[in-house]
């Protein structure tokens, strides 16, 4: 489920590379502002502070959800700041964050003007080949979650998985736009294929870097 949710990041890189020429594509921002205000409203009338309030779920649930998180307990608790400061896995996380989101970026950014000026693409009849690395990302994002699960289920330590995957992820994807940058406009194709490469071995981020913040901190 948390892969899924992730992914309106990615479906809403798609729908963004479907513009046309110099145009807004207005009907892609009317649905994206409908979509936000309908996802504001159940969040409103659906979502609450807690399972104690909460006036739909089972009795059984109920119980089950505050005794796995201690809300019997009246103690407050202090949030950890000399502790995450000082934590090494705290800043290892937040440095693969900002790697993985610099690089993200600057291939949302600067991919369109690299297909048209580097790869003579017309942008304006092959706004799909721009989003091939996002629906790349999306179909491995939702489908690496399993495979780590599997792994950990078979007795692999979930500091491994998460390791390996994430050493996958910034290997891979370093390499695949490394090797796109050198490609001739006569093996442009094979640029194409490189960049949608790099975007599964993005997707493999989310059994990685993503997934280690609910592993230190699962409240």
């Amino acid at each position: 489920m948390r892969d899924i949710k992730y992914e309106g990041y990615n479906v809403e890189g798609v729908l963004k590379c479907q513009k046309k020429g110099g145009s807004t594509f207005s009907p892609y921002l009317y649905l994206q502002g409908g979509l936000a205000l309908l996802w504001s409203l159940l969040w409103h009338f659906m979502v609450h502070d807690s399972p104690s309030t909460h006036p739909t779920i089972s009795i059984q649930e109920k119980q089950h959800i505050m005794n796995s998180l201690n809300e019997n307990s009246q103690k407050s608790r202090r949030v950890p700041w000399r502790g995450m400061f000082t934590s090494p896995a705290f800043w290892s996380l937040i440095f693969t964050m900002l790697a993985m989101g610099w690089v993200d970026y600057t291939v949302m950014t600067s991919l369109p003007e690299y297909l048209k000026d580097m790869l003579d693409f017309d942008i304006s009849q092959d706004g799909l080949l721009s989003a091939i690395p996002s629906v790349c990302q999306f179909a491995s994002s939702i489908t690496v979650g399993p495979l780590a699960d599997f792994m950990r289920g078979r007795g692999v330590p979930t500091g491994m998985v998460r390791k390996m995957f994430q050493f996958a992820t910034f290997v891979g994807r370093g390499l695949c736009l490394l090797a796109a940058g050198y490609v001739t406009h006569d093996k442009r194709y094979v640029a194409v294929a490189l960049l949608g490469l790099s975007g599964l071995f993005a997707g493999l981020q989310q059994a990685g870097y993503v997934a280690n913040f609910i592993d230190i901190a699962p409240r």
